[in-house]
Formats: C-alpha cells, structure tokens, sequence
C-alpha cells in the first residue's frame, strides 16, 4: 500500500540584502535556548545562545548590566556546559550590493571565565576572535568592532557568530546591533584588552 506521513520543516531563509542592520528589537524575547527567527539561526546544546531585553543576563558578575543595554540582545548562557563547549548564531547575507562590505557589531564581554567570541564567514574563514574578559565591569559599555569584509565582496555568505565557553559560569557574552555596510573613509580600530587587574590592562589595537 501507499504510505502518507505528514513531516514538518523549515526551509533556509533567501539571503537578506544589504545594507542591513539588526537591533534584534522584533525578535521574540526568550528565557530558553533560541533555535530560528527573522532569518537567524542558533546551534548549541547546554551551552546556548539566548535572545534577552535588557534586564536579562541570568547570572550576577557576568554579562551587561540593564543601565547600558538599549532592549534586545543576544548572550551565550555560561551556567550550564563544559569548558571548551561552542555555540553558533547565523545568518544568511547577501553583499553584492557593497563594493567594499564592512560588518559592525557591538559585543559586551565581562565576566572571570570569559571564553571567546570568533566571526566565521561561510563555516570555514575565521575573521574575527576575541579572547577573554574585555570590560571591567558589567555596566561598561559595550565595544563596537569593525570588521572587513572586502575579500567576499559580490558574494552571498553565511555569517556566524561563535562563542566558546571558559571555564566556569561567570562567562555571558554579549552582541548586540549588528550592521552590513559600505566600509567609510575611516573605521573604528580593533582593540582588545588582556591582564585585567584591580590596577590596569594591557591594551593592544590594529589602526
């Protein structure tokens, strides 16, 4: 005999155009693991992305502080998981339209046990990671990254952002207002902060 099923699926979201920039402000706010919405996507098991408003980092010591987050963002929930565990958010860009694609992000990285934060184009190029603690505490604000984007000019790309867990609780990363543009005359420098005490950090920076 013939054999029916009814099967659910979701199908892959076209490219989106660009210029492009996301707030996340329409996104669904949500205390669980985030899967799919407005064309992005997540993977992860106990150690996840989370879509949060701007009083949520679900644990003390670690993530943004509500005074400096303007509504919606995303962070990696470090409570649960194992040290070295990996998350990803991806979304799908179309910048055929750029002729010089820069992608800028804001991101908030405090925390003790701050893994890292990498942007990976097309699951194999790693163009970005951030490594530890970047803010000295949770109501500093958040960093804005630039980063070129110029190599996949005329290209539709997957762009995912990866975070890696360190190795306890206090390790939430934040992102937030993400943008696809034409790069300007001058952009931001890339700068990270490493040896964080009580009394400095070594700050080191690309022009």
């Amino acid at each position: 005999t013939d054999y029916a099923s009814a099967v659910s699926f979701t199908t892959t979201c076209n490219a989106t155009t660009t210029p492009y920039t996301e707030d996340f402000e329409t996104f669904t706010t949500s205390i669980a693991a985030f899967t799919n919405e407005n064309c992005w996507s997540a993977v992860g098991g106990s150690y996840f992305w989370e879509m949060a408003h701007g009083t949520d980092t679900s644990s003390g010591s670690t993530g943004p502080n509500p005074s400096i987050t303007t509504g919606n963002y995303f962070f990696t929930e470090a409570s649960s998981g194992s040290a070295g565990d990996t998350t990803s958010l991806t979304t799908y860009i179309d910048l055929s339209s750029l002729t010089v694609p820069l992608l800028t992000f804001d991101y908030h990285m405090f925390g003790i046990d701050i893994g890292s934060l990498s942007v990976i184009i097309s699951s194999a190029d790693t163009v970005l990671t951030i490594t530890r603690q970047q803010q000295t505490s949770d109501a500093s604000p958040f960093i804005t990254a630039d980063v070129d984007l110029s190599s996949y000019a005329g290209q539709s790309v997957t762009v995912t952002f990866e975070g890696t867990k360190g190795a306890g609780y206090f390790g939430d990363i934040a992102i937030d207002n993400v943008s696809f543009a034409e790069t300007p005359t001058c952009t931001n420098p890339i700068a990270t902060m490493s040896t964080i005490t009580a009394s400095g950090a070594t700050a080191t920076w690309d022009a």
